[in-house]
């Protein structure tokens, strides 16, 4: 059922209707988090055990559950701003520890993604895998593994892998700078001024620019430009079953 847009219609009333009802961020993205997660997850279950190369397989698998985590976050952000609207035009007080709840698994979802994303990276590196990653892969080829082993550029969807590894690229970077942000707080509560914040502000967007180009330099290593380049490629001999 979870594979037809049709559904998406009753998923948006029943959350509105668990919005009014509780103003709980976590009731109303409860369907939104299920439908956005279940197409990548089902693909990444399937790849792995459809794959004949083991180690193609595994990285198949942990690129799509990092879809399936981010795809769930993004539901779970929208949910948030929706019953912040919600609460603003009712004037009815939220559950603030729905609220923490929610956002706290958002968080979770993206540095747990950004730590599979660099496990399949260093996978992927090692074996020599190109990763293609796409969360309806499973039905568009209707469960068949040799369809998408001849899926060349002619009906090519984006790569939404490059998506998983610039979260992985930039959620740590932006842990270490929030810690140090975090670190300087003391003294300026103190009302003193810190120039290391000034620094730190400064960086921001070199860190940006810096995150950029490591996805990049990364991507054009070992991201495929077509699912038949990443799932095509013949089983090398060291890592025949």
């Amino acid at each position: 059922m979870w594979r037809r847009a049709s559904h998406w219609p009753t998923i948006a009333l029943l959350s509105l209707a668990l919005l009014i009802l509780t103003l709980n961020p976590l009731w109303v993205g409860f369907s939104p988090y299920v439908r956005a997660a279940w197409p990548a997850l089902r693909t990444g279950v399937w790849l792995k055990k459809a794959d004949p190369w083991k180690a193609r397989g595994t990285v198949g698998l942990l690129f799509h559950f990092c879809l399936a985590l981010l795809s769930a976050g993004a539901s779970g952000l929208v949910s948030v701003l929706v019953t912040v609207i919600a609460t603003a035009i009712t004037q009815e007080q939220p559950d603030l520890f729905a609220f923490m709840v929610a956002i706290l698994i958002i968080l979770l979802g993206c540095l747990l993604s950004s730590m599979l994303g660099w496990m399949g990276v260093a996978i992927a590196f090692q074996h020599r895998v190109r990763i293609f990653a796409m969360p309806n892969l499973y039905t568009v080829c209707q469960g068949d593994f040799a369809r998408a082993r001849t899926w060349g550029p002619a009906r090519l969807h984006a790569n939404l892998a490059n998506i998983v590894l610039g979260v992985a690229t930039i959620v740590p970077c932006l842990a270490i700078w929030f810690v140090a942000m975090l670190a300087t707080m003391p003294a300026n509560q103190a009302h003193q001024p810190e120039p290391i914040v000034v620094v730190l502000l400064g960086v921001l967007p070199l860190l940006a620019i810096a995150c950029l180009i490591i996805t990049v330099v990364i991507s054009n290593r070992i991201m495929a430009s077509s699912p038949a380049e990443c799932w095509g490629a013949e089983v090398p001999d060291a890592d025949c079953p």
